[in-house]
């Protein structure tokens, strides 16, 4: 409310022309149909015309934005209880079960494989090694003279302090190349 004085933001739509669509994003299934409609009538044009849709898709975060957040400075940890039921692949499961799709064992054989996936997932990102001076490499087509003032922070660090004091911070596995 105080950011716009329309209701929702997916009547903003209609001053772009477009359609805007509201979806109660804890819920998988109306998520997916409103997602499925709003494809077909972009991907398959009416007189000639492609018709985009605004899709506003509302649910609470219970988590904080980002690592940095600490959502307690801002809302109480009680307001997210109603919602903590209404968690998408909750939903999603109960569903599953009540539709006879969903059982223990293949509950346990999909935790299983995507425990697999999650590991190898978390092993292959371990394995990689970098050199440090290669941390910007690609972020600028030409490093900003800030950037050169950080890299050249970082080697003054690493001169003073070596690798070893980055190692204890991050791991023997950060430094692989730079000893190489």
């Amino acid at each position: 409310e105080r950011q716009t004085a329309s209701e929702t933001i997916a009547e903003k739509a209609r001053a772009y022309g477009i359609e805007g669509v509201r979806v109660d994003g804890t819920d998988p299934l109306a998520v997916y149909a409103v997602t499925r409609a709003a494809l077909r009538k972009a991907k398959n044009p009416v007189d000639g015309e492609r018709r985009p849709t605004l899709i506003e898709s509302c649910q609470y975060r219970l988590g904080p934005h980002s690592t940095a957040d600490d959502p307690s400075a801002y809302r109480d940890e009680s307001d997210g209880d109603e919602w903590r039921d209404r968690d998408p692949l909750k939903r999603l499961g109960r569903f599953l079960e009540r539709e006879g799709i969903l059982d223990d064992a293949l509950q346990a054989e999909i935790d299983q494989r995507v425990e697999a996936h999650v590991a190898a997932a978390v092993e292959e990102a371990e394995a990689v090694t970098a050199d440090p001076e290669e941390l910007v490499e690609h972020v600028y087509e030409e490093p900003t003279d800030r950037l050169r003032e950080q890299l050249a922070d970082l080697e003054s660090l690493r001169a003073e302090y070596g690798d070893e004091a980055f190692r204890k911070a991050y791991g023997d596995d950060a430094f692989a190349e730079v000893d190489e």
